[in-house]
């Protein structure tokens, strides 16, 4: 998993999503059920994000052969979770976790050109600024990107410098005075990309943050959304028997048909949550589809 730096200084800009950004701008976040992919190795961590600003991707809508193999992991557990929603997205958006827990969009995934041409815009204006503040060359569009990339501060045994700030002016800098710096030009970025959310609010706010899509997938559409969501509880642990046990497709699950170690798994995680076991995804994706008919148009 990236860090902070990590995601600000790429070769493609990256924006922001944190409860606090979205508190800010949006004024408040819609609290409602939603679930999460995951395999049986990761529950417990899924768990350890209860009640905490720590952003986890959901869904509300999947073809069921995602509810067994997974879309960024392991699949054959899907958990059902009350949580807080940041964005609600009609597609996937592909959004990436850092260690903090905030995640990050790349403007390009806003699945709307005008929306996505007016962020990209003002986005490479906000970086254009910093780069300039920094030190750095008059730029303008991708290669002021680029230019913020090859900014970041560095001092390693290897390169003593920090980078091309100031053409390198200060070969001598310490590791703890490119650390300050660095922490300085991270913060510096998520502000400036707040202030390109902001401006953009009503556009975002019209096409991430509407009524959240209910309607299930049909087998084999090979479709699903993406929501970001925080402060979760979790309500419901469900089981793929067949994914988990023993995939009847590779004929190797992940207690690869050893029934005595599966029941012995299940019996443990259902001293913590509700499980409800289904024979298979298909049959899981029915109880999903209830659900939602149960909640639509009451996202609001």
């Amino acid at each position: 998993m990236a860090s902070a730096s990590e995601m600000v200084f790429r070769e493609s800009m990256m924006l922001p999503v944190s409860t606090p950004i979205f508190n800010r701008i949006f004024g408040g976040t819609l609290r409602t059920t939603v679930f999460h992919i995951t395999s049986h190795k990761n529950v417990n961590a899924t768990a350890k994000l209860q009640g905490k600003k720590k952003s986890l991707s959901a869904f509300t809508v999947a073809d069921p052969k995602y509810l067994s193999t997974g879309i960024a992991s392991g699949g054959g557990v899907v958990v059902e979770i009350e949580a807080n929603v940041l964005i609600s997205a009609p597609e996937d958006i592909m959004s990436q976790p850092d260690k903090t827990g905030r995640r990050w969009l790349e403007p390009g995934f806003i699945n709307n050109r005008s929306i996505g041409s007016a962020v990209v815009r003002d986005a490479y204006a906000a970086i254009a600024g910093l780069v300039k503040k920094y030190g750095g060359p008059r730029v303008s569009g991708p290669k002021a990107v680029h230019q913020w990339g090859m900014m970041r501060p560095i001092h390693t045994k290897a390169s003593p410098g920090w980078g091309d700030i100031d053409d390198g002016a200060n070969p001598t800098m310490t590791r703890k005075e490119a650390g300050k710096l660095l922490q300085k030009m991270v913060g510096d970025y998520i502000d400036a990309m707040e202030g390109v959310i902001a401006k953009n609010a009503k556009a975002i706010t019209g096409y991430y943050r509407s009524v959240i899509d209910r309607y299930i997938a049909s087998p084999g559409s090979g479709r699903y959304n993406e929501l970001i969501v925080n402060n979760i509880n979790i309500k419901k642990v469900m089981i793929a028997k067949d994914r988990v046990l023993n995939d009847s497709a590779t004929h190797m699950g992940y207690f690869a048909g050893d029934e005595d170690a599966y029941e012995n798994w299940k019996m443990k995680l259902a001293r913590k949550f509700t499980v409800t076991e289904f024979p298979n995804a298909d049959a899981m994706e029915l109880y999903i589809r209830k659900v939602n008919d149960k909640m639509e148009g009451m996202d609001k």
